[in-house]
């Protein structure tokens, strides 16, 4: 039987709290410092941007601690999938499943001196993962094509064979898995 399961863990959402398991499990793991982190130079930034002071040397403490916390709790995350992975093998279904990964917004670590904020036009915030495994899905694909979080439903309704409302925002996925996918 068909089945649909959508899971949301809040991790590594607030608060940051990894499972006891996890805690320590990434010493020294900091956020990355891409040419944007904490950015000497932000005269070329709109005006609210230019007023944030450079982050204090507490403030990337602060900024590390928060990434390392988040990036353990995401170590449950991958156990509960590892379990879903296990469960599918062992009735057979592995190869009869999609799965959809994505997020709803990225958020600021140290970028342009910004912390914690996520609804900025800046890639950080608005470019967030989308990975999808499953039967016809190129293993190891990588699309450049922009997407959107709207293109998820029409996605999965597509493969259930359900048809799509013509008032739903966003269209199937499914076209971007072939070798040469149509003009996009």
């Amino acid at each position: 039987t068909p089945f649909f399961l959508f899971l949301t863990p809040t991790a590594p959402h607030f608060p940051t709290i990894p499972a006891p398991r996890h805690v320590d499990r990434f010493a020294g793991l900091g956020v990355p410092r891409s040419p944007a982190f904490n950015e000497a130079d932000t005269s070329d930034k709109p005006r609210w941007v230019r007023a944030v002071p450079k982050l204090s040397g507490d403030k990337i403490a602060q900024l590390d601690s928060l990434y390392r916390r988040q990036a353990e709790m995401l170590l449950a995350v991958d156990e509960m999938i590892g379990a879903l992975v296990e469960t599918l093998v062992s009735t057979g279904e592995l190869n009869n499943t999609y799965f959809v990964f994505t997020s709803d917004h990225g958020l600021h670590s140290g970028e342009h001196q910004l912390s914690k904020m996520k609804l900025t036009p800046y890639a950080v915030t608005s470019q967030v993962p989308l990975i999808i495994r499953g039967p016809g899905v190129p293993e190891g694909a990588v699309r450049d094509e922009l997407v959107l979080n709207t293109d998820i439903a029409p996605t999965l309704a597509g493969l259930a064979g359900a048809p799509v409302p013509e008032f739903v925002d966003g269209r199937t996925l499914e076209p971007l898995w072939e070798q040469e996918a149509p003009a996009w």
